[in-house]
């Protein structure tokens, strides 16, 4: 009844006919029909048979709890009158209330080709668009819907968000006039609104998570040019140092030398002597050759020098106490030698490892840098993700607004129920129909279906039922082919 109610208010509605109004006065009924009147009655039948057909399928798609009646409905009005206006908008609302966007999208196409300044209908698709990332194709819509209807709280919302990612597209100059325009000369105005400032300062925070991850990114790059830096510092200073050891260590072994020699001169007379002889038996030997080699002859020489030394070394006055004092001083020149080997090669050793360590922080600072490089080439890319998961609202769809995320859950929610509650509904009809099977002493027609149904309704009260009443006419299924085997009646 209720349907048929809407029907004739859709009627009025399209028709727009005169008699509606006299009617409340009897104005029509005192009027007789003229010849013109009932020609031009009989020209327009056709086209209110149409306005009915439409008006009973547009209360069918508003009366449809399920998406496929909704769509059935839809096309038969489509047979009737393709793309018309009311039907497209009755479409688009139903399927927003079942959170079916693509449909509604399909709907809301139509009702735009006729009604460019619809406002439900520029926000759905506006919806769409900035749901998938899409703001660039949303953004001429929403503000086209906004100059309609400047205090909606949705559409302040939305275009808030818009402008925030307008916003944080830094250093970009080629926006399309039907984006740049709106903002510059609404801004202002919309900024005064708290649905529209709201949203923009919170999707703004957002927008900037990018520069921020940017800015991240960099100050770790810097903190590891600085760890970098110390440990080539650290490298600098370690060689320095053991250039200065070897320095040193020089130094030691020239003193060292120069002592030894000087403590040779102090040897006993007998090993002086001692030497002199062995030098001039192989100064002899060689002098006895016939020829000699280069070798022989620089060791001849040397051996002249060696006499010489010693020589000298016997006509010297001879001090024990000074002797002693330059074997002491060899033995800590040697001490101190030990000690700077030792610091040199520790140093030496200490240098590669924080060479090493250089080279794992410098493959650090690489990889940092090509994250940061990513996330700059990535930053629109970012942008437009976090654009999609904002918090994109719908208008007012007959007076209540509509989450289409939360319609399609609940929608799917009682679709699941639904055939849940078909499925035992169906259960319990295949477990009478066994029962009734049984009553009739069709046992193996009942056993059939018990079987069909443990299968078809697994898990269900229905199906334990059957299984306990399987245990007890198994007996009597294997018994019945031969029961069945004797004529009856005979």
């Amino acid at each position: 009844m209720a349907r048929r109610v809407i029907a004739v208010l859709i009627v009025l509605s399209l028709t727009n006919l005169a008699w509606a109004d006299d009617g409340l006065t009897g104005a029509a009924s005192s009027t007789a029909p003229t010849a013109e009147t009932d020609s031009s009655r009989e020209s327009e039948a056709p086209a209110d048979e149409t306005v009915w057909q439409l008006a009973e399928l547009i209360a069918d798609i508003d009366a449809a709890e399920l998406v496929e009646d909704a769509v059935a409905a839809y096309n038969a009005a489509n047979l009737v009158d393709r793309g018309n206006l009311e039907v497209n908008l009755a479409y688009m609302k139903k399927m927003l209330k079942l959170g079916q966007l693509q449909y509604a999208v399909y709907g809301a196409r139509w009702v735009v080709s006729v009604d460019p300044d619809n406002i439900l209908a520029l926000s759905v698709l506006a919806y769409r668009d900035a749901s998938i990332g899409d703001i660039e194709s949303a953004m001429p819509m929403i503000f086209h819907a906004l100059s309609r209807s400047p205090d909606d709280a949705s559409l302040l919302h939305d275009a808030g968000q818009m402008v925030a990612w307008f916003d944080a597209q830094e250093g970009r100059t080629d926006w399309p006039e039907d984006i740049r325009r709106p903002i510059i000369a609404s801004r202002g105005a919309w900024l005064s609104k708290t649905s529209f400032s709201e949203a923009y300062e919170q999707a703004l925070a957002l927008m900037r998570r990018p520069n921020t991850d940017i800015t991240g990114a960099r100050a770790v790059l810097e903190e590891i040019a600085q760890r970098v830096a110390a440990l080539e510092e650290q490298i600098v200073m370690i060689e320095e140092r053991v250039i200065s050891r070897n320095t040193e260590l020089g130094s030691l072994f020239e003193e060292s030398t120069a002592v030894a020699f000087e403590a040779a001169l102090f040897w006993s007379v007998q090993e002086l002597q001692a030497k002199v002889a062995a030098a001039n038996s192989r100064i002899l030997e060689l002098q006895s050759k016939a020829s000699l080699t280069p070798a022989e002859r620089q060791e001849l020489i040397g051996l002249r020098s060696e006499v010489a030394l010693y020589e000298r070394a016997i006509n010297a006055t001879y001090d024990e106490r000074e002797r002693a004092a330059l074997i002491e001083r060899a033995g800590e020149l040697q001490d101190l030698i030990r000690a700077a080997q030792r610091e040199r090669d520790e140093l030496v050793l200490r240098a590669r490892s924080l060479m090493r360590d250089r080279g794992v922080v410098v493959a650090e600072y690489n990889l940092a840098l090509s994250e940061l490089a990513v996330r700059t080439d990535d930053r629109s890319e970012m942008i437009r993700r976090i654009g999609a998961e904002l918090d994109w609202r719908l208008p007012a769809i007959d007076g209540a607004v509509i989450d289409v995320t939360r319609a399609q859950q609940d929608y799917l929610s009682r679709i699941t129920s639904r055939r849940a509650t078909g499925n035992a509904m169906g259960a319990a009809e295949e477990l009478q129909r066994a029962k009734g099977y049984i009553e009739a002493g069709e046992i193996d027609m009942a056993v059939k279906c018990l079987q069909r149904l443990l299968v078809t309704h697994e898990g269900s009260r229905a199906a334990e039922e059957a299984r306990e009443l399987l245990d007890r006419l198994q007996p009597e299924a294997e018994a019945a082919p031969q029961a069945a085997s004797f004529p009856s009646g005979e």
